[in-house]
C-alpha cells in the first residue's frame, strides 16, 4: 500500500506515525534539503539514533530518498564530484537509520555529451560508493538527455552497472510522464516480468535479476495491447489487443495464435484450475477463452456484463471474477469521436461473475 504523507507538503510533523496509522507498511523519507548540497539530516525528536531505533523497534520498511540535486552521470566535475560525496552521505545515513536502502534520480547529461560518458560516470561512482545498504536508481521523466527516460536508456546504463551492487526502483509516473506507456505487468515468477507497450504495440521482456529489459517483442498486425496475464506452466502470454487476444510464447516471443475478443477491452485473467482466459471488454461484456493445449485456444462463451466494465480481476481461490464499473450518462448525439461519458456520481459498483456449476 502507498499513500501520499500530509509531511511533504508539511502538513505533519510525524509522518511515519502517520504514515503507520494509514496503514502503509513500506515508505520512503528524506533527510534534509532535497534541493540542497548539504549533509542530509533527520529532523526528529531525539536525532538520528532516536530514529534508528524507532524504525528498527516498529520493524518498518524505511527506504531513504536522496537530494534530487545529486548528478553523478554530469560531466561537470563541480556538480558530479559533490554528487557523489553526497550521495555516499545519504548512503551512511541510511545505515545509520536502518533503511532497508536508498533511492537516487539516475541524473542526465547536456545535449553536447555522449550518453556514454554519463553511462561510465555511474559506473564509477557504482564501483566507488561504499554501499552499506542498496542503492537504487530511479528513472526519471525530464529532458532528453536524462540517463534513465526511455526504456533504452534504462537498459544502457544497466549495461555499465549491473556488475556492481547497483539495483533499481521504477517510477510507474515519471515512466509514464516520459512517455512510456506502460500497462499490465505479469511475473512468470522464475525471474522474468512482462509488459505490454501500448503505444509500441509490443511486450517488453525484464529480466528483475539485471534489470534490464532483455527483449521486446512485436504484436503486430494486433494494436493497442492493455490487458495481460500469464500461464507460467505452459509459458504462454495472454495479451488483449483491440477486439483481438493475442497469445505470445512467454521463451521467444513467437505468436502462437490470436483469438477474436468483444471490444474496448482493458484486462486480461488466466485461471491455472479451469484453463480459462477471461478478458474484460468495455462494450459490456466478458470473453472467455479456452486453453485446449498450449498451442489451441478457442472462444467458449462471451458473458454479457455493462458498458464500461472494462478491468477484472480473479480470485484463484475462488474463482470469483470481478469487474469494476459504474453507470453513465448518455452521450450527445453530437458528440466527438472518443468522447467519454461522464460517471453517475454514486454509481460505482462490483459486478461478480462466479464459476459455472457444471
Amino acid at each position: 500500500m502507498s499513500q501520499l504523507i500530509g509531511a511533504a507538503f508539511g502538513l505533519d510533523p510525524d509522518p511515519i506515525s502517520h504514515a503507520q496509522d494509514l496503514g502503509v507498511k513500506c515508505f520512503q523519507i528524506q533527510a534534509g534539503d532535497p534541493q540542497g548540497w548539504k549533509k542530509p539530516d533527520v529532523d526528529f525528536a531525539g536525532g538520528t539514533k532516536e530514529l534508528a531505533s524507532f524504525i528498527k523497534g516498529k520493524k518498518l520498511t524505511v527506504y531513504l530518498h536522496a537530494a534530487y540535486v545529486i548528478n553523478v552521470a554530469s560531466t561537470n566535475n563541480r556538480i558530479r564530484i559533490p554528487s557523489r560525496k553526497l550521495l555516499q552521505q545519504t548512503v551512511d545515513l541510511a545505515k545509520e537509520l536502518n533503511a532497508q536502502g536508498v533511492i537516487v534520480h539516475a541524473g542526465h547529461v547536456t545535449k553536447d555529451d555522449d550518453p556514454k560518458k554519463g553511462f561510465d560516470n555511474w559506473r564509477k561512482a557504482a564501483e566507488q560508493t561504499e554501499m552499506h545498504v542498496p542503492v537504487l536508481i530511479e528513472n526519471t521523466a525530464g529532458g532528453s538527455h536524462a540517463m534513465a527516460r526511455t526504456l533504452e536508456n534504462i537498459t544502457n546504463l544497466w549495461e555499465f552497472v549491473g556488475h556492481t551492487e547497483i539495483g533499481f526502483c521504477l517510477d510507474t509516473c515519471h515512466a509514464w510522464a516520459a512517455g512510456i506507456k506502460l500497462e499490465t505487468v505479469v511475473s512468470d515468477e522464475a525471474g522474468k516480468l512482462f509488459v505490454n507497450l501500448e503505444d509500441k504495440n509490443q511486450i517488453a521482456e525484464v529480466d528483475i535479476a539485471k534489470a534490464a529489459v532483455t527483449n521486446i517483442w512485436d504484436l503486430s498486425p494486433s494494436e493497442s495491447p492493455t490487458g495481460l496475464a500469464i500461464d507460467i506452466k505452459t509459458k504462454r502470454l495472454f495479451s488483449t489487443c483491440d477486439k483481438t487476444l493475442v497469445v505470445m510464447d512467454a521463451t521467444n516471443g513467437k505468436i502462437v495464435a490470436t483469438v477474436p475478443i468483444g471490444e474496448g477491452c482493458d484486462g486480461a485473467a488466466f485461471d491455472p484450475a479451469s484453463k480459462l482466459i477471461f478478458t474484460s471488454n468495455g462494450s459490456g461484456t466478458v470473453s472467455v477463452v479456452k486453453e485446449v493445449s498450449a498451442n489451441e485456444f478457442k472462444l467458449v462463451e462471451t458473458i454479457t456484463t455493462k458498458r464500461g466494465a472494462r478491468t477484472i480481476s480473479l480470485d484463484n481461490k475462488t474463482h470469483m471474477v470481478y469487474l469494476p464499473t459504474a453507470d453513465y450518462e448518455p452521450l450527445p448525439a453530437d458528440a466527438p469521436k472518443g468522447t467519454r461519458a461522464k460517471v453517475i456520481p454514486g454509481s460505482f459498483q462490483v459486478l461478480v461473475l462466479a464459476p459455472s456449476k457444471k
